[in-house]
């Protein structure tokens, strides 16, 4: 079996910044840690939602489970108002 690689912050902040921005490379360090300074202004429940789908890379029937039990459609919604 192989394990997954464990993503950085760097590389979970340059990924959400792609989704918002519908781009395919990142904006540089700069725009990096203002996304990081932005998802620490979401609420809890947010920045695990995010962090769970985006950076662990659950799938958003796992990313609910892990919101209490959420349905994955509702973690998606989650992450979407989040983004």
């Amino acid at each position: 079996m192989q394990e997954k690689a464990i993503m950085t912050y760097h590389e979970y902040a340059v990924r959400i910044y792609c989704k918002v921005f519908k781009v395919e490379t990142d904006g540089g360090d700069a725009y990096v840690c203002g996304i990081l300074d932005a998802i620490g202004e979401l609420t809890e429940r947010e920045q695990t939602a995010l962090e769970c789908y985006y950076h662990r890379g659950m799938t958003y029937k796992q990313t609910g489970l892990s919101l209490g039990g959420v349905c994955g459609q509702r973690a998606s919604q989650i992450c979407e108002k989040a983004l």
